[in-house]
């Protein structure tokens, strides 16, 4: 049925520059994919139930009538933007620039799936020297995700070296992807190591801290 009235839109964007947004990505990093058989080079040969996404960043659309009714169809594509930001890597480790094509996925709520979509297109953006903007048409709404397979993951030993014997404390480890890399992953640890698991070969920063002491690491 067609809209009734104006339509508004509410967007929600969440960029992947601190831990507190990476850590809302819906499904976690180590993320269950569908992908199109003609579509699987996007994988970089990873398996479709075991792959680790590289996020450049995930937003969500939502789009209403007069009557407060959710569109989530369109009958003609719209074309939708996403910032990316400048100094993103491609699964090459290169740098992304205006250009080139930079895969977009759907969430598919009812699976728990990230769905790929296609390929979109990185465009300067205009006044915002700090990001680009993905750009792609689409005929619904879901939320999307910017995001690249960098390839298998594998299980990764944490040690915590230095912990004093009997200190048992509940600890918080957060593993996040360098510029341009950007992965998330957390575990806790009450001794002195852990297994972190579905970890892209990728540079990452680590940090432990304690969830009673705000601030403490």
């Amino acid at each position: 049925p067609a809209a009734a009235g104006p339509v508004s839109v509410a967007t929600t964007y969440f960029g992947n520059a601190t831990a507190d947004s990476l850590a809302a990505f819906p499904g976690g990093f180590a993320a269950r994919v569908s992908v199109p058989a003609a579509n699987t080079s996007v994988l970089n040969g990873a398996s479709p139930d075991a792959s680790t996404f590289i996020t450049g960043g995930f937003a969500s659309f939502n789009v209403t009538d007069s009557t407060g009714k959710a569109i989530k169809q369109f009958d003609t594509p719209v074309t939708v933007g996403i910032d990316l930001p400048v100094g993103s890597l491609d699964a090459n480790g290169n740098a992304v620039a205006p250009g080139d094509q930079y895969p977009v996925w759907s969430y598919n709520d009812a699976t728990g799936e990230w769905v790929f979509e296609k390929m979109g297109t990185v465009q300067t953006k205009a006044g915002d020297p700090l990001n680009y903007s993905v750009v792609f048409p689409t005929n619904h709404l879901s939320s999307w995700n910017l995001d690249i397979v960098p390839g298998p993951s594998c299980t990764a030993r944490l040690n915590l070296n230095g912990r004093p014997s009997g200190d048992s404390r509940s600890l918080v480890v957060e593993v996040v992807g360098t510029t341009g890399r950007r992965f998330f992953t957390s575990a806790t640890i009450t001794d002195s190591s852990v297994n972190m698991y579905n970890v892209p070969s990728v540079p990452l920063n680590v940090t432990v801290r304690d969830p009673s002491k705000s601030g403490d690491r």
